[in-house]
């Protein structure tokens, strides 16, 4: 027998599980078009039961409640060509012990459930026996060359452990999305007169800034700033509201990288640029102010140098360049205030970093004054796509740098 074939869509894990998702709208909202609905969720539930059970009937070992699902054999025709599917590996059928995996022959779903006639009907094949079924009635994608009956396609396989799989569950799905959205940013880019000023400087890769972020000594507790950022801090929205705050947190932690801040001036730049817009829950037109006042409220055994820092950085990021210094002077941070002009700048960069969140017509390169955060606009366009079109993929991206 060939290898086994997984098929998954460009915008999610090639080994997804949905167990992992907190529910079942999540899980469905993996598969390429928005074709099913609770009721399949409820009736795939169900048809697992009864596989496992018969599995275990025969002598299978499930490690795992709900199977992974791969295919044997390539069946691009019917993945690629009719479901929609864009991606897929496959894995030699030796890597898998044959007492995690079972067999239908054609999608488990009408084959346990009544809906196809014939020996195969109802039954659940090891190893073996499917071998079996194969010598006598071919392999389902060459007797339906057309695919003409969906149920016979291919041959189903439920792998019931993570072992064999372990390896393609984080590096190998990280770096497909990225390049997937590289890609479509690139072609933006290209095809848009007002955004190709972006190329007149060299622009940082997604994975390079991901590498130099895991690479800092300190990655663990800049990044466990963004899992501490709480939504009711925020509008309720896609434009001010907790995901542009982490996209701007994102984009803050790189620059400070590369620039090679200290830990302190890192974690001072990450409160100021993270809380920049929490003031608009309380009064938009003065957000910037009203930002500070919540911060020191909520921060009482905070540094004192570094609280008027913070707050100082907040209340100036809403203003005009000329009208900062004044506003900066005002909360007391000493004669010297290149310091905290500094990190007032970097939260008005990476403010305007995600400008592009509103459309890319309006988007002016422009807007971004530092010259290493010039750098940043295409990796602010990719993260951008991430969160708005793949919300999960891209905080678990993350999550691994915090866990790596």
């Amino acid at each position: 027998m060939t290898d086994l074939y997984r098929y998954f869509s460009l915008n999610s894990e090639p080994f997804g599980h949905r167990r992992v998702f907190e529910n079942e709208l999540d899980f469905l909202d993996t598969f390429p078009e928005s074709t099913y609905d609770s009721g399949y969720s409820r009736m795939r539930a169900r048809t697992e039961e009864i596989i496992r059970e018969k599995f275990l009937s025969k002598g299978g070992r499930p490690e795992l409640n709900h199977p992974y699902y791969m295919v044997v054999g390539n069946c691009d025709r019917w993945f690629k060509g009719v479901k929609g599917f864009r991606a897929s590996l496959s894995i030699p059928l030796e890597n898998f012990d044959p007492s995690i995996i079972s067999f239908t022959y054609g999608d488990s779903i009408p084959v346990m459930n009544g809906m196809v006639e014939g020996e195969c009907s109802g039954q659940v094949y090891t190893l073996d026996e499917i071998c079996e079924v194969v010598n006598r009635r071919g392999m389902p994608q060459k007797r339906n060359q057309e695919c003409d009956n969906g149920t016979e396609c291919y041959i189903e396989v439920q792998v019931w452990s993570e072992k064999p799989l372990e390896r393609f569950m984080s590096e190998f799905a990280e770096q497909d999305l990225i390049l997937h959205v590289e890609s479509v940013v690139d072609a933006t880019i290209s095809a848009s007169p007002e955004l190709r000023s972006i190329k007149d400087v060299p622009q940082w890769g997604v994975a390079d800034i991901l590498s130099l972020m895991r690479k800092h000594p300190d990655c663990d507790v800049f990044m466990n700033k963004i899992g501490s950022l709480n939504a009711s801090h925020y509008e309720d929205n896609h434009i001010h509201g907790i995901i542009h705050a982490f996209r701007c947190t994102v984009y803050c932690i790189a620059l400070c990288v590369i620039r090679g801040y200290s830990k302190n001036k890192t974690l001072l730049a990450i409160d100021a640029v993270s809380n920049h817009d929490v003031g608009r829950t309380v009064d938009a037109a003065n957000h910037g102010r009203v930002g500070a006042d919540l911060f020191r409220d909520r921060h009482p055994f905070y540094d004192e140098w570094g609280m008027r820092v913070v707050m100082a950085a907040i209340h100036a990021h809403q203003f005009k360049e000329e009208d900062v210094g004044g506003i900066l002077t005002g909360y007391d941070v000493g004669e010297d205030t290149s310091f905290v002009w500094e990190i007032a700048e970097l939260v008005r960069d990476c403010d305007a970093l995600d400008y592009v969140r509103l459309g890319v017509d309006g988007y002016n390169p422009k807007f971004v004054k530092g010259g290493d955060s010039k750098g940043l606009v295409r990796f602010a366009m990719c993260l951008n796509l991430m969160t708005w079109r793949y919300p999960r993929q891209s905080m678990k991206l993350f999550r691994r740098i915090l866990n790596d």
